[in-house]
């Protein structure tokens, strides 16, 4: 992964990966004009060289252009 990889969200939410002693993580950020909070973080399982990120237009989904397996391909999260 060429971290870190950014995508904006509805509400102005901020998703960020990042590589962290060879795992990859999403961090999600809230509150950015106050105070900004990190809302959560999770490890991305089984997704490696993660390229690029976007968030759906309602904010429910993330969509990851990475690679599984030796495929590389577009993956909702």
């Amino acid at each position: 992964t060429s971290t870190p990889v950014i995508a904006w969200q509805r509400d102005n939410n901020l998703a960020i990966v990042t590589d962290e002693n060879g795992k990859s993580y999403l961090y999600i950020y809230t509150d950015l004009e106050k105070r900004p909070k990190r809302r959560s973080r999770q490890v991305i399982s089984g997704l490696t060289q993660i390229v690029s990120m976007d968030a759906s237009k309602d904010g429910g989904s993330l969509v990851f252009s990475a690679d599984r397996k030796g495929q590389n391909d577009l993956f909702l999260y």
